[in-house]
């Protein structure tokens, strides 16, 4: 945590003193929706498990800065409160002394980060598009399951809520969060922009893996924002 910080910082700051040392800087908000899920990887994973993960429905709020280096290109760094995760439902059915049993499993992981991206940005007739990095920390997150068993056409609902636990320890997942991004989008002159982002994640959620075992972000963003 003391180094995403001192990152952190560091980004603030060189953002700031770029800003103080060219003409024609603008800054900006923008709001929309994230559609959030996860790849797996590594030993043992299989196509169903794979096909289990489903896109989670979250919310992007944040700021950034227009620094312009030419007339058509730009440096676009933000910070924003990005909501990640991932849906999971799983269903099976199996024959016991009673008769046909199905079972639903299903699971929502809502993590929210702290995010900060740095585009290299190209501006043509009011388009744009650029590409970046971005390095990002988990602020909290809440895990909800949901079980339902259905035997003799009646069914059973058993349901809980945990919060998501930071940390490196087994049972924990990784706080920080680094990958890449892109975007592509159109400005109007009135400083409306109307933005749709890609993120790339390179980090791994999982602790003390058996194998080479993976889960990382992938998240499409739709914003609407505006620049000063």
């Amino acid at each position: 945590m003391k180094k995403f910080y001192t990152v952190l910082a560091f980004a603030l700051v060189s953002g700031s003193i770029m800003a103080q040392s060219n003409d024609g800087v603008k800054f900006g908000v923008r709001a929309g929706v994230n559609l959030a899920t996860v790849a797996i990887s590594g030993d043992g994973v299989t196509s169903e498990e794979k096909d289990a993960i489903k896109s989670l429905t979250s919310f992007n709020f944040g700021g950034y800065a227009e620094i312009p280096v030419s007339d058509k290109f730009s440096i676009q760094p933000g910070l924003s409160l990005s909501g990640k995760g991932y849906k999971l439902k799983e269903s099976s059915s199996y024959l016991d002394e009673d008769g046909m049993v199905s079972e639903t499993l299903k699971v929502n992981t809502n993590i929210m980060f702290l995010e900060l991206p740095v585009n290299a940005v190209f501006n043509f007739n009011g388009f744009y598009f650029g590409a970046g990095p971005y390095l990002a920390y988990a602020l909290s997150g809440k895990i909800k399951a949901e079980n339902t068993i259905t035997e003799g056409g009646i069914s059973m609902t058993t349901s809980a809520s945990n919060d998501v636990k930071f940390g490196s320890k087994a049972g924990e997942i990784r706080a920080l969060d680094y990958g890449f991004n892109g975007l592509v989008g159109y400005k109007l002159e009135n400083g409306l922009n109307f933005n749709l982002n890609y993120g790339l994640g390179l980090g791994n959620y999982i602790n003390n893996s058996v194998g080479n075992g993976k889960m990382s972000n992938r998240v499409f963003s739709f914003l609407v924002g505006y620049s000063f």
